[in-house]
């Protein structure tokens, strides 16, 4: 941690008072108005820290009440993004979420905080494997996997996943979403019965 200039200021100065009062010790001919003078100097010092402490804990108020307002703001933020976002710690219990996560899920926010996300996955151990890679590598984090919804059919689901920035790899924010991967519809082959070749019911 960086020491600040004013830190270095009063470690000097409280240094100097310990040399000065070894040096008095140590010397039988030091008298009281020296004393008195290390005693004068000693006194200034703990003012001067005082004052800094004071401003010091003004400092912190204020900074803990602007930090209160971004957290309040973030709050608003994260509650109208369409996106489903759940926030959920390094092993995947969910510390809050969304009203379009809660709508995905199947599960009102306040029910879903506490919960382990774990129970909304189809493959469990694929939800495994993902929260150690994520311990592992923190990093963005992006695949498919099968949800399971509250008295709702599965269905397959991009995730993206990254560290809150607000406390970085100790909270994850998971991006939730129905897959938009096409797939390929089956194609149906009438087979042959009069000796022609196999005809397909969507051929021009």
């Amino acid at each position: 941690m960086a020491i600040s200039a004013s830190a270095r200021q009063w470690m000097h100065a409280l240094a100097r008072l310990r040399g000065q009062l070894v040096r008095m010790r140590a010397n039988p001919s030091t008298t009281a108005s020296d004393a008195l003078d290390v005693a004068d100097e000693a006194l200034q010092l703990i003012d001067t820290l005082r004052a800094e402490l004071s401003a010091s804990e003004k400092r912190c108020v204020t900074l803990q009440a602007e930090m209160g307002e971004h957290a309040r703001e973030a709050q608003v933020m994260l509650q109208v993004v369409p996106t489903p976002i759940v926030v959920t710690d390094p092993q995947g219990r969910i510390e809050d979420a969304n009203r379009a996560a809660a709508e995905l899920l199947g599960r009102s926010t306040a029910r879903l905080k506490e919960e382990l996300l774990l129970h909304f996955f189809d493959d469990r151990e694929a939800f495994f494997r993902l929260v150690h890679e994520l311990a592992s590598t923190p990093s963005v984090e992006r695949t498919t996997l099968k949800l399971r919804p509250r008295e709702r059919a599965p269905f397959e689901s991009d995730i993206t996943l990254v560290p809150d920035p607000r406390q970085g790899p100790t909270r994850w924010l998971w991006f939730l979403g129905r897959s938009t991967a096409r797939r390929t519809p089956a194609r149906t082959i009438v087979l042959p019965t009069n000796g022609r070749p196999p005809h397909h019911p969507d051929a021009a």
